[in-house]
């Protein structure tokens, strides 16, 4: 058998293994319901037309590390990536196993809230999906981790390494998760333009800063002590209340600031 035909005949043995080897996955897929286990993400399953979530293995970590890491990851990959590879890195260091396949680099499309469409905070986006994967209680700790974002005053914690140690970065309020309303409060207050390096490094302390908060609450979550620290505010439950899930009008969804946008519902609406 001469080299030509011998480089034939394995790739159609090849070809033929790869084919049965499918067939065998969409059989078990066709007859259990069951997405096939998989050494690194687990068994995963579809139930009642629903995805199941498995938990990822979690170890407690420091959280002003993790913040630094956060803070240094911005300025390689923005904000999305470095709340969650400052995470997902300091795991795998810690644990190995299943974050040796975690493609961090995934989360480089949340910057600026998705590619600059200034939508989503990347560093919420990081965050929620990073406690999605591990907590007991994903959906407490996301929640008060947008609500964290959303009424308090940001950045609130300022790493020792930092880029522009000597630019001083003025604290504000978002009343909102998004970048757009963010970046904007913080620049109207900073007198900074919105493409600064000074914006970026406000930025990036934000990054920090949630990255902070969220290995906090994992932490807590971790060891059965997590409580939500920022319930929705009064004036969004009266909002709800009229337009929300059990209301007539029911035409919106939302948990975020409606006063915020909407200035000229806050006299004679109520």
């Amino acid at each position: 058998m001469d080299r030509r035909t011998a480089i034939k005949v394995l790739g159609l043995t090849t070809g033929a293994f790869s084919i049965n080897a499918s067939n065998v996955l969409a059989a078990k897929e066709e007859a259990t319901n069951e997405i096939p286990e998989s050494p690194y993400y687990g068994p995963a399953q579809i139930h009642e037309g629903h995805a199941m979530r498995v938990r990822w293995p979690y170890a407690e970590l420091d959280p002003d590390e993790v913040a630094q890491r956060a803070y240094h990851n911005y300025w390689a990959g923005e904000c999305m990536y470095g709340v969650t590879a400052a995470v997902v890195d300091t795991l795998r260091e810690e644990i190995g196993g299943p974050y040796h396949a975690f493609p961090s680099m995934a989360s480089l499309y949340g910057l600026g809230g998705v590619l600059g469409w200034a939508t989503l905070c990347g560093a919420l986006n990081g965050a929620a999906m990073v406690a999605t994967l591990i907590a007991e209680n994903p959906n407490a700790v996301v929640n008060d981790i947008y609500a964290y974002y959303t009424y308090e005053k940001l950045p609130d914690h300022f790493p020792a390494q930092r880029r522009f140690p000597d630019v001083e970065i003025v604290r504000t309020i978002a009343n909102s998760p998004l970048c757009h309303a963010s970046v904007t409060n913080w620049c109207k207050e900073s007198g900074y333009q919105a493409f600064a390096e000074e914006r970026k490094e406000r930025c990036a302390l934000v990054d920090a800063s949630v990255a902070r908060y969220l290995v906090t609450a994992l932490n807590r979550d971790f060891n059965g002590e997590f409580v939500a620290a920022y319930p929705l505010p009064e004036s969004v439950q009266n909002c709800r209340s009229c337009h929300g899930k059990v209301s007539d009008m029911q035409n919106t969804r939302g948990k975020m600031e409606c006063l915020a946008c909407h200035q000229d519902k806050a006299t004679d609406h109520f």
